[in-house]
C-alpha cells in the first residue's frame, strides 16, 4: 500500500491458492504463482518479469530457486531481480556453510555445541521450522548425525536486523527490530536504532558484498 501510495504499479506473486482476495487488496495486479521449487517457476518469472522495473523476492524458496536459474534468465532479466549474487544467496541460506564462513572471518556466531544444551537446526529451512532444543545427551546425540548443525544454546535479547545495500554493495541503512512476539518469524517488533548493529551489518556486506535487502537475527 506504501508503494502504492507513492504512485507505483505493485505487481504481487504468490503460490497459495488461498492469497487470491489478499494480493489483490494490497496490489495493483495480483498472479498465483508455482511454487518456488515447482518446475516451470523460472520460466514464470521470465514471463512476468518483462512487465515490471523490479522484482523484490524475499523468502529462502524463492531465493534459492532463482540462484539455482539464475544462467537462465536473460541478462535484461536479471538486472530486474533485486537480489545478491547467487554464490552469496547459497552460501548464506546453507546453515553449514554460512557457520563455517563465518568462523574462518572471524564474524560473531553461536559457537558449534559438544555437549547440551544445544539448538539443532537444518542446513535449510526458515522461520524456525525444524529447529530442535537437544537439552539431554540422549537427544543430542541423536542429532548428531543430522544434516544440519548444532549451536550451543545462548539466550538474551533477540533482534531481527534488516539492512539495504546498493547495487555497488554499499551499505545504505539498518533498521534493527527488538523481537516482542515471534511464531517462528518475528510478527511483532520496536524498531531500536543501534550503531554496534549497524556496524554487524558493515561487516557482512564485506564480507559477502551484499546486495538490495537482506536480514539476520542476533542475540
Amino acid at each position: 500500500k506504501h508503494l502504492r501510495s507513492l504512485g507505483h504499479f505493485v505487481i504481487g506473486i504468490d503460490a497459495s491458492e488461498l492469497s487470491g482476495s489478499l494480493g489483490s487488496a494490497f496490489c495493483n495486479e495480483f498472479h498465483r504463482a508455482p511454487p518456488a521449487g515447482a518446475p516451470g517457476y523460472a520460466e514464470f518469472l521470465c514471463e512476468r518479469l518483462g512487465g515490471v522495473d523490479v522484482f523484490l523476492p524475499f523468502i529462502d524458496e524463492e531465493l534459492i530457486a532463482i540462484a539455482c536459474a539464475w544462467e537462465r534468465f536473460p541478462p535484461g532479466l536479471r538486472e530486474r531481480i533485486a537480489v545478491s549474487d547467487p554464490d552469496v544467496v547459497l552460501e548464506c541460506v546453507d546453515k553449514c556453510r554460512f557457520q563455517a564462513a563465518c568462523r574462518e572471518a572471524g564474524l560473531p556466531i553461536a559457537p558449534l555445541a559438544d555437549s547440551p544444551p544445544a539448538y539443532f537446526k537444518p542446513r535449510l529451512g526458515r522461520g524456525g521450522k525444524g529447529v530442535i532444543l537437544a537439552d539431554d545427551a540422549p537427544l543430542f546425540d541423536a542429532l548428531e548425525h543430522r544434516d544440519g548443525v548444532l549451536q550451543r544454546a545462548v539466550s538474551g535479547q533477540e533482534y531481527t536486523v534488516d539492512a539495504l545495500f546498493s547495487r555497488e554493495c554499499e551499505l545504505v541503512a539498518t533498521s534493527p527490530r527488538r523481537r516482542l512476539r515471534a511464531a517462528g518469524v518475528s510478527t511483532a517488533g520496536w524498531v531500536a536504532p543501534d550503531a554496534a548493529l549497524h556496524e554487524l551489518a558493515a561487516r557482512l556486506g564485506r564480507r559477502w558484498r551484499f546486495r538490495y535487502a537482506i536480514n539476520f537475527q542476533v542475540v
